[in-house]
């Protein structure tokens, strides 16, 4: 779930999504951003930074794993 944000709109984007389903929000609709501002805080909270990374090249491994 994304905003109509030209970046999202690319299709880089969509190739970057592999299948997955993509939504976008309504314009001008607050409600909406808050549920994806909340996912993202979820996602680095407990995933992210739930523990300690050796490195970087780590963190992204673990992340290629999850798809």
């Amino acid at each position: 779930m994304t905003d109509n944000g030209a970046c999202y709109r690319a299709g880089i984007f969509g190739a970057a999504l592999e299948g997955s389903r993509h939504q976008r929000i309504t314009p001008y609709r607050p409600r909406h951003n808050g549920k994806i501002e909340r996912y993202n805080r979820i996602l680095t909270e407990e995933f992210l930074y739930a523990r300690t990374w050796a490195s970087e090249a780590q963190r992204a491994e673990a992340l290629n794993t999850c798809h």
